[in-house]
């Protein structure tokens, strides 16, 4: 019940602030039998890119509700949490790039950044492969070439991880400079008119007009959002790093383990445990735990369909098979 009351007074102490802001009264009557009142505001004039700012800022709204039920006692489902955090990020960095005429920017100096990218990809890469081998070798005390999907897939997993990393740190580094700096370079109406020698005696009797609150509006969602979303960005990060050995370890398993210790004559294995076959008479076979997998190398007999069925067989007539 908390979550519910807490919920309805933040919307009317919302609802509140916006009728006062407003010149005339929130809602009009429209003279419709069905409709007879509407909202006094007209989104006509809407573009895309007020259409993006009004989905981050619905976005952003959601995610602080899912935050204060999540505080108050009633948790939200996960996967809902982050469909509405990748909204927020996705509408806030198609905002931000169409703002800032970013696309333009790259273009015009596209080459040295395709070969910067180029080259630390290159390096990156390397670097990547030698982490994946010595995750294998660490877990499964086996040569890393004995499992080459898994090397594969590890080393594209981790760099794609460091390109995440290094873009969340270069668009944080971006946001910052820009949130700290933007009023000097760009003052908003308010600070220009006190800038203005003419102006500034009377600044308080000068009044925005629409395009300048509407410019405003823009560049506080575009400021304020961005900087939420790098924020709220390292927190994700910190839960990443937190989980990444159990990460590794589903990756590997996921990759190269693809036979039941049963297909290789190995009993009492426990649900879930996974067999890589590495030789004609060895497999490594990876237990599941609490947290991640216990990897141990085994003796594996591979049998053919046929005997498997013989062995389920078997079992099945066992009078404590259940």
């Amino acid at each position: 019940m908390l979550p519910y009351i807490a919920t309805y007074l933040i919307f009317a102490f919302v609802l509140e602030v916006a009728r006062r802001c407003m010149d005339g009264p929130m809602f009009i009557r429209t003279g419709s039998k069905h409709w007879p009142w509407k909202l006094n505001y007209s989104i006509r004039w809407w573009g895309f890119d007020e259409y993006l700012a009004a989905l981050t800022l619905v976005s952003l709204a959601l995610l602080s509700f899912l935050a204060l039920w999540t505080k108050l006692g009633s948790p939200a489902d996960l996967s809902v949490v982050l469909s509405v955090w990748v909204t927020l990020c996705l509408s806030s960095s198609v905002l931000s790039i169409r703002y800032f005429k970013l696309v333009a920017k790259v273009r015009e100096h596209f080459w040295w950044l395709a070969l910067i990218a180029a080259l630390m990809t290159l390096g990156f890469g390397q670097f990547s492969s030698a982490w994946a081998d010595f995750f294998i070798v660490h877990y499964t005390r086996i040569e890393a070439t004995q499992f080459p999907v898994a090397q594969k897939t590890l080393a594209l997993v981790i760099l794609t991880l460091i390109w995440l990393y290094l873009a969340t740190m270069l668009i944080s580094l971006v946001v910052i400079y820009v949130y700290s700096f933007k009023n000097e370079v760009k003052p908003t109406f308010r600070e220009s008119v006190k800038r203005d020698p003419l102006s500034a005696p009377l600044w308080k009797k000068y009044k925005p007009g629409r395009s300048n609150v509407r410019r405003t509006t823009m560049r506080w969602i575009v400021l304020g959002v961005s900087l939420f979303s790098v924020s709220s960005s390292w927190s994700v990060w910190e839960f990443v790093l937190t989980h990444a050995e159990e990460g590794v370890q589903e990756t590997l398993v996921f990759a190269s383990f693809h036979l039941h210790p049963r297909d290789c004559g190995i009993p009492g294995m426990p649900p879930g445990a996974k067999a890589a076959l590495i030789s004609e008479k060895r497999a490594v076979v990876a237990i599941p735990e609490a947290k991640g997998y216990a990897f141990e190398t085994m003796p594996c007999e591979v049998l053919s369909a046929r005997a498997l069925k013989d062995e389920a067989a078997k079992r099945l007539k066992q009078d404590d098979y259940l």
